[in-house]
């Protein structure tokens, strides 16, 4: 299975994020998700480490 980090949110768009949660779990392990500002320490064992960033004008993943 592959485990997966997710870093950060995005701002004003929970629907947006919930439908990429539930799509990351159908394709893998979330084994963490963080909706801090500032990055998690990164945990051994993870495969894909996804970043979010918010912009002004909509979400895009860095």
């Amino acid at each position: 299975m592959t485990n997966i980090l997710i870093i950060g949110h995005i701002a004003g768009s929970r629907r947006w994020e919930n439908e990429l949660l539930v799509r990351l779990n159908a394709a893998g392990h979330v084994v963490s998700s963080s909706r801090a500002e500032t990055p998690a320490p990164l945990a051994r064992g993870l495969d894909i480490v996804l970043a979010i960033e918010s912009q002004r004008f909509g979400p895009s993943l860095a």
